[in-house]
């Protein structure tokens, strides 16, 4: 009976607090929007406000670097309403001001290139980049000083940085090529005159056994943050094929400035073994080879002549010639 009466008070009790808690959270929203009221009813209707904004300057003159400006940001003095301040003012994101210097005029002096621009001429570009909808009071500094330097290009070759080992039975088909093989660097000229060449970052490939393409990033830690590089990568070509190892027979040819001289080699064949690759087997023929023995008479000193291949297609690697010499006998 006593478990029955106090679940019936608690059951009272909640309606109770829910409704006093709901009251209190009314309360307090109210008070807020009151103090934010009386706030901008306190704030003056026209008042100032002194913001520093950085800059970012844009259209470098062709040719030129910029290299020291007198100012990276400006203070500038907002005349706004109240309200707006809130909104525009104190809480906006201050990004960067853009400051054009494509049409700055510019006197050479010392080697270097100076001008100014005046701060009073950008009132109404910077007006509309703040979206400031009633006006700029000032802004300090009133002249912003430049110096610029000539733009210096090279073009400067690229050091391939990669190591690799191929599977067994597989070659190289053809040279490695790399494009671009060459990179155009521009900036100060002292930074681009100590470039002569740019790297790759270092690759290796193991057991290679089919051709590879590959895009390399070129290793630009070492080069001046003023430098800018026409590209930061490269496409690397290495062509793999399989080969396999032949042999063939071919005639022993003497050579001889005696025509007159009728002379026999023993034996009168010899064996070349080669490396083809596989794609390329069936276009070897004996005709592309020359196996020859260079005979003089002055210099005869024994009946044994070394053999000299003078002719073989140029995609085949000579592995060995059995025999390596002939001996020979002259026929009357």
């Amino acid at each position: 009976m006593k478990t029955e009466i106090n679940g019936l008070i608690e059951k009272l009790k909640r309606p109770i607090q829910l409704k006093f808690g709901n009251k209190f959270s009314v309360f307090v929203i109210c008070l807020l929007i009151s103090i934010f009221l009386w706030f901008l009813v306190k704030m003056p209707a026209v008042d100032s406000s002194e913001i520093n904004y950085p800059l970012k300057f844009r259209n470098v003159p062709e040719g030129k670097i910029l290299t020291w400006s007198s100012n990276n940001q400006l203070k500038i003095s907002l005349i706004e309403k109240g309200t707006k301040m809130v909104s525009s003012g104190f809480l906006k994101k201050k990004d960067p001001l853009i400051i054009n210097l494509a049409n700055i005029r510019l006197e050479k002096k010392n080697g270097f290139y100076q001008g100014y621009l005046l701060t009073s001429n950008m009132v109404t570009n910077f007006e509309r980049q703040l979206s400031v909808f009633d006006a700029i009071l000032s802004i300090y500094p009133d002249t912003i000083q430049f110096r610029f330097e000539d733009i210096m290009t090279k073009k400067v070759p690229v050091k391939l940085n990669i190591s690799y080992d191929l599977a067994p039975q597989f070659k190289l088909y053809g040279p490695i090529t790399i494009t671009p093989d060459s990179i155009l660097v521009s900036g100060l000229m002292g930074a681009v005159d100590t470039i002569n060449c740019l790297p790759t970052i270092t690759k290796k490939i193991t057991n290679m056994n089919e051709t590879q393409e590959l895009t390399v990033k070129l290793d630009i830690k070492a080069t001046d943050n003023t430098v800018d590089i026409s590209s930061t990568s490269i496409n690397v070509y290495i062509p793999v094929e399989e080969f396999t190892e032949s042999i063939i027979t071919v005639p022993v040819e003497v050579n001889t400035a005696d025509t007159a001289i009728n002379l026999k080699t023993f034996p009168e064949q010899v064996e070349i073994t080669y490396h083809v690759f596989l794609k390329d087997y069936h276009r070897v023929e004996p005709s592309m080879f020359k196996a020859v023995v260079n005979f003089s008479p002055v210099v005869k000193k024994n009946n044994i002549l070394a053999i000299d291949i003078i002719q073989k297609p140029k995609f085949i690697t000579i592995t060995g010639v059995n025999p390596a010499q002939v001996e020979y006998v002259i026929l009357k």
